[in-house]
């Protein structure tokens, strides 16, 4: 049910449904064993059935574990900000899960805590501790607005996410994002992929106009 759809193969809606699946493929591996006389009691048997189970699946799955142990590009992308972008620079990024952790200017924490108190949102808690224990430093961070129907999710839910945060809807391109003072862009591979119309515009004209200051690979 899941695997065909286009979010139903990310692993972590299918890790619950894993314990259940491994139950069904032994009793299935255990049946079958019993049709062809195959004596799983005995112990070189039985590791050899397993190998020739786990092996196929076991391999691409240790390619993909050394690819999790690559640097993590995002905290790349944080480290060169920190390194090269001065302080109350405002930014734009997309999601904040596929990109850097930046950190926010204490006066954008305090707007983002009166505004999130008065909408009784519970990212309130997270701008007060925010302020209160705030370095100094720091960016004006905007995020993409996007359509709810490209995250699968209801318009309601968008409204009241987006109202957590500095959101800016881009659909008009570049422009929309030089209006605000927007100087730098960060954009990833991971979720602002080609053919999303809330922010094709914007991702061709930056393509277009705008100057590639760094890039962070792999991806």
């Amino acid at each position: 049910v899941l695997m065909p759809s286009d979010k139903g193969a990310v692993f972590r809606y299918l890790g619950g449904s894993l314990p259940a699946l491994a139950l069904v493929a032994g009793m299935g591996v255990e049946a079958l064993a019993r049709l062809a006389r195959v004596p799983l009691k005995r112990p070189g048997v039985r590791a050899a059935v397993l190998a020739a189970l786990m092996l196929p699946g076991g391999i691409p799955t240790a390619r993909w574990a050394l690819s999790l142990r690559l640097p993590d590009t995002r905290n790349l992308a944080a480290d060169w900000f920190a390194a090269n972008v001065p302080a109350g620079t405002s930014v734009l990024i997309g999601a904040e899960t596929d990109n850097p952790p930046l950190r926010l200017s204490k006066a954008q924490a305090e707007r983002l805590l009166a505004r999130t108190q008065a909408q009784g949102n519970p990212r309130a808690r997270y701008y007060r501790m925010m302020s209160e224990s705030h370095p100094g430093g720091g960016f004006e961070v905007y995020t993409m607005a996007r359509d709810p129907g490209e995250m699968d999710t209801a318009p309601w839910h968008r409204r009241f996410s987006e109202g957590g945060r500095d959101t800016l809807d881009v659909r008009e391109g570049i422009s929309a994002a030089r209006a605000v003072g927007v100087q730098v862009a960060v954009l990833s591979s991971m979720g602002l992929g080609l053919g999303v119309p809330s922010v094709s515009r914007f991702l061709s004209e930056t393509e277009a106009r705008g100057t590639l200051l760094a890039e962070f690979t792999p991806e």
